[in-house]
């Protein structure tokens, strides 16, 4: 499907393939933040005191492990959408 017929695949599928990559590539590094942040939490021996409401607790952590790049940042938008639709 993603190849012109000699074979190679053409300009508007190059672009699509890139952008795909560039959006596992963002989808990756959000998740490798996820874990760091959850793996640091997990560590921490102290208990939490339960101050911050789930909402806020949520919206910290997205704020942590989303960057601030174009692509991330339509993940990050794409993300919170969804939650709003569980809640």
């Amino acid at each position: 499907m993603l190849l012109s017929a000699d074979g190679a695949p053409d300009d508007r599928q190059k672009a699509e393939l890139d952008e795909l990559r560039e959006r596992r590539d963002s989808a990756y590094i959000v998740l490798e933040k996820v874990l760091e942040v959850v793996l640091q939490e997990l560590s921490e021996t102290e208990a939490d005191d339960g101050a911050a409401s789930d909402k806020d607790a949520m919206s910290s952590l997205t704020e942590i492990v989303f960057p601030d790049d174009a692509k991330c940042l339509l993940l990050k938008r794409e993300f919170k959408d969804e939650l709003s639709k569980l809640n």
